[in-house]
């Protein structure tokens, strides 16, 4: 995501919220969204001093703290200043040399390389771009599993992980495309494994009918569960 053209600070129930703002200079209406913990508002600049902007970020913020998926979020990103972040359900601690970011994972330790010059910035990307990679081996893994099981045939799979907001995951049914949400990276393999499925289901079954819900019990039987997790960001 491109840098906010603006941050500013609003207090909301007696707590300080930092607010980024995007500049839209042909936007009429006045967008809010939250992203990754990050409370995001995008409008017309001329809009930004005015009564019309400030109500409408106050009941925005109002309503988005209140909102576990937000609440979560914010807990998830990874944190430089405690030297942690979240891996796939779990919370994870690391160390700083100066060339290298050491963490422990499944009793196994993992050395990122640390240009001279990194920043928190640095950290973060090198961190994630890591988990990103295990999450896509691991979803091909869970992928490849439920194809074998639910269409008893092998077949193959383009992956491609991305920033998604409406889904977990999506399948193109016609190229055999799987677009993966970058999210996932902070959940229990189990939750992983329930989204693989979820969309190998949809080959068999192109929507959310009775049928297809169904078949995706077969292999997962509390389903409604983790569908609830996953919406409400808790990993495990």
């Amino acid at each position: 995501m491109k840098s906010p053209d603006l941050i500013i600070k609003r207090i909301i129930n007696n707590k300080e919220y930092e607010v980024h703002i995007f500049y839209i200079k042909s936007a009429r209406a006045i967008y809010f969204e939250f992203e990754s913990g990050n409370l995001i508002f995008r409008l017309n600049p001329k809009h930004l001093n005015t009564s019309r902007f400030e109500n409408f970020l106050v009941k925005s913020i109002t309503k988005a703290i209140k909102n576990p998926r937000f609440i979560n979020e914010r807990e998830l990103k990874i944190n430089t200043k405690n030297q942690s972040f979240y891996c796939f359900g779990e919370l994870i601690s690391y160390d700083l040399t100066s060339n290298f970011i050491i963490f422990k994972v499944n009793n196994s330790f993992e050395y990122l390389k640390l240009s001279k010059d990194y920043s928190s910035k640095t950290i973060e990307e090198i961190i994630k771009n890591f988990l990103k990679e295990k999450l896509l081996i691991k979803f091909k893994f869970f992928a490849e599993e439920a194809v074998k099981m639910i269409l008893q045939k092998t077949i193959d799979l383009t992956y491609k992980i991305l920033k998604k907001k409406t889904s977990w995951a999506s399948i193109n049914i016609r190229t055999k495309t799987l677009n993966i949400c970058e999210d996932l990276i902070y959940f229990s393999d189990e939750m992983i494994k329930y989204v693989a499925f979820h969309e190998i289901c949809h080959l068999v079954h192109a929507n959310h009918s009775k049928e297809f819900w169904n078949l995706l019990s077969k292999y997962f039987e509390n389903w409604k569960e983790i569908k609830r997790k996953l919406n409400s960001y808790i990993l495990k």
